[in-house]
């Protein structure tokens, strides 16, 4: 039950980690779960061929270049959103984004017409063979620039868009090339793509992966963990807790959304036997926002989950083709159920845990001025760079 929060308006040019903001206190009335805000919870992949079992809040989708610019200067953002943010999944969601030069497994992401153009294009091989582009080249990252530039001012001020994940470098656009270290950029265009990032996006909320790269260590970036939550929790150094103390962010929680993908086709085991490792995970690593991959039973379900399937009082209960299926009473634990259930448009926000448990969450939500009154975004401003601003839950 929630019956008080508290917010800190951060006065405009102020460090916003400072403690030294005047504290206004809201008080609320009791309640029967906490305040729900937007851009928290379950994110699903949106491919027209992805597939979810459970109600989702937000939709994620990677992108490659080649499709965003099939000719130089030739924009097609319109395909992107009709391909992406148009399916069943995400129609009418926020958006969180990453685009990608290089995918291991699928087609290079880089631009044809860049390529013809003498792009060093370097083979590897993981599981599966792929090839990652010369990053540090001057033609390459003369064109990252202009391409990031106009996607700025696509979608600086779209209210579709959630979080943008920097992307763009590395094996998924997730910033490295394990094991072959020597294929990834220099710490000048791990640079030159954060500011260019920061400039192009001065209203929105960026998302990178590791947060101590020297790159990245800046006071307004958001981190996404892609492995969650098998290195969500601290342990071996090159952990997700770990590498951000080292990086001095594990406290940008406090101004920027925290999120990630579920280790794939593992949500079965974190969100049934392994649930209260997900909570901690979530919890300690502050986050609000996560892709779980193959949300619930995906790998067992023929069909959607229907109402009459979450029926037993039982933490977990067996459907009709002898799987095991969430209850309706733990879907309402972890805040599947806040709201009735829709199938059709799945939409039913996760709350409980994804953003209001832990102590601060970033989401759209109105901060107090000193009167008591909520102000508007123009007031937050540069303090937080985004119209979604800062609540404490």
């Amino acid at each position: 039950m929630l019956s008080l929060f508290a917010v800190t308006l951060s006065l405009i040019g102020q460090n916003p980690l400072s403690h030294t903001s005047p504290l206004t206190t809201i008080a609320l009335p009791p309640g029967p779960g906490p305040i729900d805000n937007p851009l928290k919870g379950f994110a699903s992949y949106s491919g027209k061929s992805d597939r979810h079992y459970g109600p989702v809040s937000m939709a994620f989708h990677y992108v490659p270049w080649s499709e965003l610019e099939p000719n130089e200067g030739d924009y097609r953002f319109d395909a992107m959103e009709s391909k992406y943010w148009q399916t069943s999944l995400a129609r009418d969601k926020p958006i969180v984004f990453r685009v990608y030069l290089d995918y291991p497994g699928r087609p290079n992401g880089v631009p044809e017409w860049l390529i013809q153009r003498g792009i060093g294009m370097r083979p590897y091989r993981r599981s599966t063979a792929g090839q990652s582009p010369d990053y540090d080249d001057p033609n390459l990252r003369a064109h990252l620039v202009k391409l990031i530039a106009a996607l700025g001012q696509r979608y600086n001020t779209n209210p579709r868009v959630a979080f943008i994940e920097v992307g763009f470098l590395g094996h998924w656009g997730e910033w490295h090339t394990f094991p072959q270290t020597e294929l990834f950029a220099n710490q000048e265009t791990q640079t030159l793509v954060l500011n260019a990032m920061r400039n192009a996006f001065p209203d929105k909320q960026l998302m990178a992966r590791y947060g101590d790269y020297a790159s990245c260590r800046l006071p307004w970036l958001g981190f996404h963990d892609d492995l969650f939550p098998e290195d969500t929790l601290a342990g071996v150094s090159w952990h997700f807790p770990p590498r951000m103390v080292r990086g001095g962010t594990d406290r940008n929680w406090q101004v920027a959304p925290i999120g990630g993908e579920m280790v794939p086709r593992a949500a079965e085991k974190w969100l049934g036997e392994g649930w209260e490792t997900t909570q901690q995970a979530v919890r300690d690593g502050h986050f609000s926002w996560i892709d779980p991959t193959t949300l619930l039973l995906s790998q067992h379900q023929t069909r959607t989950l229907l109402p009459e399937d979450y029926c037993s009082s039982r933490c977990w209960d067996t459907n009709s083709r002898g799987k095991p299926s969430p209850s309706r009473n733990h879907l309402a634990s972890i805040g599947y159920l806040n709201s009735p259930w829709r199938e059709e448009t799945m939409v039913s926000p996760l709350s409980t845990i994804l953003g209001a448990s832990v102590s601060r969450c970033w989401g759209p939500t109105m901060i107090f001025n000193g009167n008591g009154n909520p102000t508007s975004t123009s007031e937050i401003g540069n303090r937080v760079r985004s119209p979604s601003t800062r609540k404490l839950s």
